[in-house]
């Protein structure tokens, strides 16, 4: 199982908000570590990878500081992806987990208090515009 399949595999299983902004806050790591180790080899992509790690390093400074985040239970994610040897396809992966970020995020904010909701409501936003930036930086 690959980085991006773990973050996303942890954020479905969240079943609180401590637990969804946790696992928020590793899949916006994750996504930054697998564009910054990929960005190099991105060619005409190389654009949207420096923009979509600027918006997950955003979404997670976010999330990190929602009162409700419960305190950091290990190191940050090493960002490998076996399963996807190419740029286009870690683009592809991490649009994904961006998508699912959106999702869960936007569940929990419906429950949180106003400064967890704010949180969850600007890494949505974020995690909205990982999605644009990667969904249209694949091959041509």
């Amino acid at each position: 199982m690959n980085t991006i399949t773990a973050a996303r595999t942890c954020l479905e299983a969240a079943d609180s908000l401590p637990a969804t902004l946790d696992a928020a806050y590793d899949a916006f790591e994750t996504i930054l570590a697998v564009l910054r180790r990929h960005q190099e080899r991105a060619g005409h992509g190389f654009p949207a990878f420096v923009l979509a790690a600027g918006a997950a390093a955003s979404g997670r400074d976010r999330i990190g500081a929602a009162p409700s985040l419960p305190p950091a239970a290990g190191p940050p994610a090493a960002g490998d992806l076996p399963g996807a040897p190419t740029w286009a396809q870690a683009a592809a992966e991490a649009a994904a987990l961006s998508h699912a970020l959106v999702n869960s995020l936007l569940i929990a904010a419906g429950t949180a208090g106003a400064a967890d909701q704010a949180a969850c409501r600007h890494a949505v936003a974020q995690a909205a515009r990982i999605w644009s930036l990667l969904a249209r930086a694949g091959p041509e």
